[in-house]
């Protein structure tokens, strides 16, 4: 690795202004805290400081590196936590032998340009309990054109972290929310990134290590409790209308049908009848009666 900011070339020097031109002044005033780096009130004017302290010797590379490697990791990152069914790095030996893994696969982040087109790794760090791995991904941003006033796809090289959590015993996925990414990794990016979270997981068990996937049953329930308290009428008329048609109409209604056609007699038939009944009536009563509002003790936002 290249220690002194002199010896990088001008090709090298330009990729690191592509990733110093997304920090923020959050960011950089951990330089200023921690290395002294000059403050300054426009960002254009902080990020020239920086190159400065660094052609200066005053901010060494390596710390820089380590530095532009965060760059992105504390802007409202979107999350998503994968629970581990093993421990994970329970012994000393299986994180000594992921750490030597990982300095092998390490590519420097001045050799990473925006046509990069795989993903790499860039920069890991152990803490208590935790080790934070950053990799790049290639990407698509949506760019406007000046001249034409059209949209146009420009390569983009995405940020991404994964957390090593043994306290929690989960892999955390941290993804960079940004708004002009057209397909990251090669999978379009629609509402969410949820397609694009599950090409890195698989990124992270073929290429950091494998682990056995815990299914989150708390969060389902969860998510069914928030969904059905978020939904529910609260309206006492119609719960007890529905409840009458359920107790006294509903087992004839079936009945009836089951005289047109005797397959429809069949378990699975009857229960998916008797929930579409339930649901067709009870969503008319919510037309005619209404919902009934109450407070929440949370907020969904759609």
């Amino acid at each position: 690795m290249i220690e002194n900011y002199k010896d990088l070339s001008d090709i090298q020097i330009n990729n690191l202004l592509y990733f110093l031109d997304r920090s923020d002044t959050h960011r950089l005033n951990l330089l200023n805290k921690q290395f002294a780096v000059d403050k300054a009130r426009k960002k254009e004017d902080y990020r020239q400081n920086v190159i400065n302290s660094l052609s200066l010797g005053q901010l060494k590379l390596s710390d820089f590196f380590n530095w532009l490697s965060y760059v992105e990791l504390e802007v409202n990152n979107n999350i998503f936590v994968y629970e581990a069914e093993e421990d994970l790095l329970s012994t000393k030996e299986e994180i000594e032998h992921l750490e030597q893994k990982l300095n092998r696969k390490i590519k420097n982040i001045y050799n990473i340009d925006s046509n990069h087109k795989s993903i790499e790794i860039i920069n890991y760090e152990a803490f208590d309990n935790e080790l934070i791995i950053t990799v790049t991904v290639p990407a698509q941003i949506q760019v406007r054109n000046d001249i034409t006033r059209q949209y146009e796809l420009k390569n983009h090289i995405y940020l991404s972290y994964f957390v090593v959590d043994l306290n929690t015993n989960s892999i955390i996925l941290m993804m960079h929310p940004t708004k002009e990414v057209a397909s990251v990794n090669g999978i379009e990016k629609k509402r969410d990134l949820e397609a694009v979270s599950l090409s890195l997981l698989h990124y992270f068990k073929d290429n950091i290590f494998n682990f056995e996937l815990k299914d989150p049953d708390w969060i389902h329930d969860a998510l069914a409790d928030i969904s059905e308290e978020y939904f529910h009428h609260n309206n006492p008329i119609i719960e007890e209308q529905k409840n009458k048609f359920s107790n006294d109409l509903l087992d004839d209604l079936c009945k009836i049908l089951n005289k047109f056609d005797p397959l429809l007699k069949k378990d699975d038939i009857q229960l998916r009848l008797r929930r579409g009944f339930e649901g067709i009536y009870e969503k008319e009563l919510i037309e005619l009666h209404k919902r009934v509002e109450k407070e929440l003790s949370f907020t969904i936002f759609l």
